[in-house]
């Protein structure tokens, strides 16, 4: 009994620390929802069991027994992730006056080689894979839900929100077209490739024999519509089963659809459009790179340049 009310007086000081964060202005999706995720595997590896815990600790203690022990299968971004979170969890104790020192102040984050807008194409892959792999052992709504949803997403780069506020009827079943309503309330026109068609059509059938009175396109397995958190639990849940980081967020596959739409030579204007920016130039400022990697690739691509040398 008094490990079960440990346990959750320390949950409450996460739970609160995400309200304080929220009421900040913090983005849940973006941000508080990777520390949240990242708090709880701290305390779970570092067997946190109350604050007096917490107090005890060292910035050795934390490096050599957690952030060590996941620097083989972590890349350094996500290693720097989980050392911001905490960093950001102890401000907050200290903002309270729960604890006196921040004592992750002291550990020296990991250099990043790569890129941070850099989408890894076979990470993707392997979670797409993991998702099939899913449904093919299991063939049910959930596991067809959880393919078809992560397919959609990298496809169209819908933002969470947008994909949850689809309705059943919203998607065309012959051409795949469908309004969007975004940002601001603006209007945007998307579609499902052929490729993504028959899929559509084999979750609809799953859909359509869900008992419930929810007319949303995705929901969960009690028939309820799905809440913000939801797209961030499947995908957490396919990237434990396929040993992939944590760092994919709903987001992140957002992220993916425009680079892999650029990669395949779409003119940033229209890239623009399907995400539904304000501006081209968000587009450009947030995904150029992804040009300059390919910038041989393309002036290989001029076949004037090719027919007058």
């Amino acid at each position: 009994m008094l490990l079960k009310k440990v346990k959750e007086m320390i949950e409450k000081y996460v739970n609160d620390y995400v309200e304080y964060q929220e009421s900040e202005g913090i983005s849940y999706e973006r941000t508080i929802s990777k520390y949240y995720y990242c708090i709880n595997e701290f305390i779970l590896a570092m067997n946190i069991k109350s604050i007096e815990d917490i107090k005890n600790l060292t910035y050795i203690n934390i490096r050599k027994n957690w952030i060590n022990k996941k620097k083989e299968t972590l890349s350094a971004q996500s290693l720097n992730l989980r050392i911001t979170a905490i960093r950001s969890f102890f401000n907050y104790l200290m903002g309270m006056r729960l604890i006196d020192d921040n004592v992750a102040d002291k550990i020296k984050k990991f250099p990043i080689k790569n890129n941070k807008n850099e989408v890894d194409k076979e990470e993707i892959k392997k979670l797409l894979l993991t998702s099939t792999n899913e449904y093919n052992n299991n063939p049910n709504y959930i596991t067809m839900r959880n393919r078809f949803l992560l397919h959609l997403l990298i496809e169209t780069g819908l933002r969470n929100e947008e994909v949850r506020s689809l309705k059943i009827n919203d998607i065309n079943w012959s051409t795949g077209e469908f309004k969007v309503i975004g940002k601001g309330n603006k209007e945007r026109y998307l579609a499902i490739s052929d490729s993504l068609m028959k899929m559509y059509h084999e979750y609809l059938s799953y859909r359509n024999i869900m008992n419930t009175d929810e007319d949303h396109l995705f929901i969960s397995r009690t028939g309820r519509h799905m809440d913000k958190n939801s797209i961030r639990y499947i995908i957490n849940k396919l990237c434990e089963i396929a040993e992939i980081d944590c760092h994919i967020v709903p987001h992140y596959l957002r992220h993916c659809a425009a680079t892999l739409m650029i990669n395949s030579d779409i003119s940033i204007e229209e890239v623009s459009q399907i995400l539904g920016h304000s501006n081209s130039t968000i587009t450009s400022r947030t995904y150029c790179h992804s040009v300059k990697h390919r910038a041989k690739e393309i002036v290989n691509k001029n076949n004037f340049i090719k027919e007058i040398i």
